[in-house]
């Protein structure tokens, strides 16, 4: 427990670096999740995923080890995904979780998924998220 001030670091937070999951390609522009394993993987329709933010560049570790490349994941903006035609996204789901369909695409079901971000707005072409 603190008795006086104390210097703590801290940084802005734009783009973080995550090793990514072997075998695994990240494309430009991807819902980039950590899997089980704690590496960085392209976002699917899976229970045990943590959304990390959007893939800020193409990464290409298919014949990759674990943690071999690199991928760059902006954090610190709203992203806009597709929304799920079967259960989309609605205007009452904002300020609230949306779930992970794929690499691209939200849904309101959280069935058998895990949560992409927080609905912060929709609009004709998809459904914009925070992953803070």
């Amino acid at each position: 427990m603190l008795s006086q001030d104390k210097h703590v670091q801290s940084r802005i937070l734009a783009i973080v670096g995550h090793p990514v999951a072997a075998g695994t390609t990240l494309y430009k522009g991807a819902l980039t999740v950590l899997g089980p394993d704690n590496y960085a993987a392209p976002a699917t329709r899976a229970a045990d995923l943590r959304a990390l933010g959007i893939c800020r560049k193409g990464v290409d570790n298919a014949g990759g080890q674990d943690g071999e490349r690199v991928a760059e994941v902006r954090v610190d903006e709203a992203a806009r995904l597709k929304n799920d035609a079967v259960t989309p996204v609605t205007r009452a789901h904002i300020g609230g979780p949306c779930y992970i369909v794929d690499d691209e695409t939200v849904t309101a079901d959280p069935a058998d998924t895990s949560i992409a971000g927080t609905v912060v707005d929709l609009d004709d072409h998809g459904v914009w998220i925070s992953f803070k």
